[in-house]
């Protein structure tokens, strides 16, 4: 409790100070080479903090400096004959709502 209390008279806050020091792990070199790494394959995410001996968490953070996203590709079903009869009532229905003929809050 005296460490609180003489902090308060020098500072005159409780808080702890502020730490203001430099990341060293996000460097430019690093960066490029994350950059470089994810747009070869944007799959691997996990392999690339293994592969270049950075933090996994580290490289999301620089990736979305970058703003770049990791991805994976899915499999897409075939639209079939139903499918084009939904579509067509989805937009119907949204055209109603954008001429305010339905409340959207029903």
């Amino acid at each position: 409790m005296e460490k609180v209390i003489t902090k308060f008279r020098s500072t005159g806050l409780v808080a702890n100070a502020k730490r203001n020091r430099v990341k060293t792990i996000y460097s430019p070199e690093n960066i490029q080479r994350v950059e470089g790494t994810m747009l070869r394959s944007p799959r691997k995410l996990t392999r690339l903090s293994s592969q270049l001996h950075i933090n996994r968490t580290s490289c999301q953070d620089m990736l979305k400096q970058l703003h770049i996203q990791a991805f994976k590709v899915g499999v897409m079903q075939t639209l079939k004959l139903t499918d084009y009869a939904k579509r067509h009532y989805c937009n119907w229905l949204l055209t109603l709502v954008a001429d305010a003929y339905l409340d959207p809050n029903l």
